[in-house]
């Protein structure tokens, strides 16, 4: 990281993100233990937005097994440190300013849960030039925003029968399950957009809402473009059966749509580095 927003912290902190000098000598120590080991929780848990507040409400951590056999169990989650200084960043991107405060994080029926509360536009702010924590609401209560990631240090241990009656996993798909886990990071991520939502827009052959369209033209030009790819029906003359021509199609289909969610995520980035003036 060449640079970094102040608003994050004053140096660059052991796991390659800003933190404030005493947490960043507390957290070395704790990883020269070698107990410990960096971790990034990803899941699209957004839950609930508020209006009037410019907030919303997600879900960070539910004790669920994730793809690569890992639990990270809400009992062994410990906000104190991210507490000192709970800013909320874009994508874990640290060289631009926050987008927000999370006001509150807590343990709901198992789950952990977070209040985020975006920086509101300032009086003095140019009425013809976008406000970046505007768009990522805008993109949030639209449902195209839905990731949320929290980081810090972890350590695991065997996962026991226990362990899966209480969180509901099944034991034997389960590797290895969270002991302590001290959370320094929260961010605002595109999952949403990097996946089926905006893909959803092109294989139903919707029209891209006019708000998105302004703010995020190089996607709208792209899905326009895909559009008839993805809706169309080809031709084909070889099957026999109505089920194997359905068959294929859907395959055809399904490839269509792999493609652009291969292509979209770099999209994405590409528009929030012109929103923010940065070159792409």
């Amino acid at each position: 990281m060449s640079k970094f927003n102040k608003a994050f912290g004053n140096c660059q902190g052991p796991l390659d993100f800003p933190m404030r000098d005493n947490d960043a000598k507390a957290l070395e120590a704790k990883l020269d233990t070698g107990e410990f080991e960096r971790i990034r929780i990803q899941k699209a848990g957004f839950e609930y937005f508020i209006e009037g507040e410019h907030a919303d409400v997600s879900i960070i951590n539910d004790g669920s097994l994730d793809k690569d056999g890992e639990v990270v169990d809400p009992d062994s989650l410990n906000f104190e440190k991210y507490q000192k200084n709970p800013t909320v960043s874009y994508n874990h991107n640290y060289e631009i300013p926050p987008v927000g405060k999370s006001i509150w994080q807590k343990k709901v029926n198992g789950c952990w849960k977070a209040k985020t509360v975006y920086t509101d536009k300032p009086n003095d702010y140019p009425n013809d030039q976008v406000w970046f924590p505007d768009s990522i609401f805008h993109m949030i209560k639209s449902g195209t925003m839905r990731g949320k990631s929290v980081g810090g240090a972890a350590s695991w241990r065997e996962p026991t029968q226990e362990d899966a009656d209480r969180l509901g996993f099944k034991l034997d798909k389960a590797k290895r399950i969270t002991k302590s886990v001290d959370i320094w990071e929260y961010s605002v991520c595109p999952i949403g957009v990097n996946g089926n939502t905006v893909v959803e827009l092109v294989s139903k052959g919707l029209e891209v809402p006019s708000w998105f369209a302004e703010e995020f033209p190089e996607i709208k030009q792209y899905i326009n473009a895909n559009k008839e790819k993805i809706v169309e029906i080809p031709i084909i003359k070889s099957f026999t059966t109505i089920q194997d021509f359905k068959s294929a199609h859907e395959a055809l289909k399904n490839q269509k749509v792999k493609e652009l969610q291969e292509q979209i995520p770099q999209i994405v980035e590409n528009t929030f580095k012109r929103l923010l003036g940065q070159v792409c």
